[in-house]
């Protein structure tokens, strides 16, 4: 493993610096240009707008190496919700996710079957299955 991806994890994995870059406004201001939004209802709303612009989205929830299940319920539900409401509003329902936000770290099973929920989820709630850019995507962490 390089230097770069050594000090790129542990500093992701550290509890002082998260809990600094979330709470210091210089470092949320600079964060806040990769963040499209801080709830499900205010990034709906920004999908939508942006599609009007002919800009596709994909969602994700920020987050790396989570060990709590309860963590990983609430944004396995929260993208579960996120997959039924862009398929009403007739948007491209892409969803993208971290294995360890799936639970990766607690069960390899556990990490599957959420997997398969939001597919299952996403497959269910897209309008438009023709244009192929209804999927989930497991991202790398």
């Amino acid at each position: 493993m390089r230097i770069w991806q050594k000090t790129m994890i542990s500093l992701a994995l550290n509890e002082r610096i998260k809990n600094f870059m979330q709470t210091n406004r210089p470092a949320s201001v600079f964060a806040s240009q990769f963040v499209g939004a801080p709830d499900e209802d205010t990034i709906v709303k920004k999908a939508c707008d942006l599609k009007k612009d002919k800009i596709d989205v994909s969602f994700f929830f920020l987050g790396e190496y989570v060990k709590d299940k309860e963590i990983i319920l609430k944004t396995i539900s929260s993208l579960d919700q996120i997959a039924g409401r862009v398929g009403a509003m007739e948007l491209d329902n892409h969803i993208s996710i971290d294995p360890t936000q799936a639970g990766l770290l607690q069960k390899r099973k556990f990490c599957q079957e959420n997997c398969i929920r939001l597919a299952s989820s996403i497959k269910k709630n897209s309008v438009n299955h023709a244009n192929n850019r209804n999927f989930l995507m497991l991202d790398m962490e």
